[in-house]
């Protein structure tokens, strides 16, 4: 629904009893949340098969990241140890091929 985003925001706030940031925005306008809201269920659908594909780990997590900071801004509800446990296991994963190598060298000190 057009209009499924925008309603989960409206209840948020009368339980919460609060405005947010991006909140209204949403609720007065629910076609700029629908895109969010549906790139928001691909994002959580697709984590568990992401799991099992390192390359896509420090993106994933990027991206995860990014939607719990959006719900902090959208709904006031706040993860703070999540994104967290997100940088150090997902973007920082050990699993993830490192192909951020710089192309150069440190110079090193000549020995006399």
């Amino acid at each position: 629904s057009v209009d499924g985003f925008a309603s989960l925001i409206a209840d948020r706030m009368i339980q919460g009893e609060g405005t947010t940031i991006l909140g209204w925005v949403f609720v007065d306008y629910p076609l700029l949340g629908m895109p969010a809201f549906t790139a928001l269920i691909l994002i959580q659908s697709a984590s568990f098969v992401i799991a099992f594909m390192p390359r896509w780990h420090i993106i994933w997590g990027m991206m995860l990241i990014m939607f719990h900071l959006g719900t902090a801004l959208a709904m006031d509800i706040y993860f703070g140890s999540h994104i967290l446990w997100l940088a150090i296991f997902m973007v920082a994963s050990p699993f993830a091929p490192r192909w951020n190598s710089w192309p150069w060298k440190p110079l090193e000190r000549e020995r006399t």
